[in-house]
């Protein structure tokens, strides 16, 4: 008899589990939450300010940033980088594991799509470019891991801005 109860229970609980992420997926709550700690965490990896819209989809068909943007450094106007539309894939099993373990989600993704990506490079009247710190940052041995997948880029466009004292020259590749 004290089986059948703890199965009942049991199942309950199962199904409560499952209409509460049922729920929290409906309102958005939880999509919401994932944008908020996804920019906070690439804000503080990049150095730089980072701003997504809106996120959908989930990590087992993809996730789909949307009014994805990577500001510049503070003496340069604008965005870096600019996408409207950002799709991250995940191997599953992998970002379980590295969940649980608490490595950060970069060593599980498979690959990235961006589609129509603006990148802005810039040059002030100093000769700072305005990616020149991204690549000078030192990375911290103990930090997560290091995504290692593919990156397919769809469609991308470009502008080359330096500014110089005599005016600015401006090309679009």
């Amino acid at each position: 008899m004290r089986r059948a109860y703890i199965g009942i229970a049991v199942a309950v609980l199962v199904v409560a589990l499952a209409a509460a992420l049922q729920w929290l997926t409906g309102t958005g709550a939880l999509l919401e939450s994932t944008r908020a700690r996804v920019v906070d965490e690439a804000t503080r990896t990049l150095g730089r300010e980072v701003q997504v819209d809106a996120i959908a989809g989930d990590p087992f068909r993809g996730v789909v940033l949307s009014g994805v943007r990577i500001g510049s450094p503070p003496q340069v106007a604008g965005p870096l980088f600019a996408a409207p539309r950002v799709t991250v894939y995940f191997a599953s099993g992998r970002l379980v594991r590295d969940l649980a373990r608490r490595r950060g989600i970069a060593g599980s993704i498979t690959r990235v799509v961006l589609e129509h990506p603006l990148l802005i490079l810039a040059r002030d009247a100093d000769g700072q470019w305005n990616y020149a710190d991204l690549l000078s940052r030192q990375r911290d041995a103990g930090g997560p891991v290091a995504f290692r997948g593919q990156v397919e880029i769809v469609d991308m466009s470009g502008h080359y801005w330096q500014r110089r004292y005599n005016g600015a020259r401006r090309i679009s590749f």
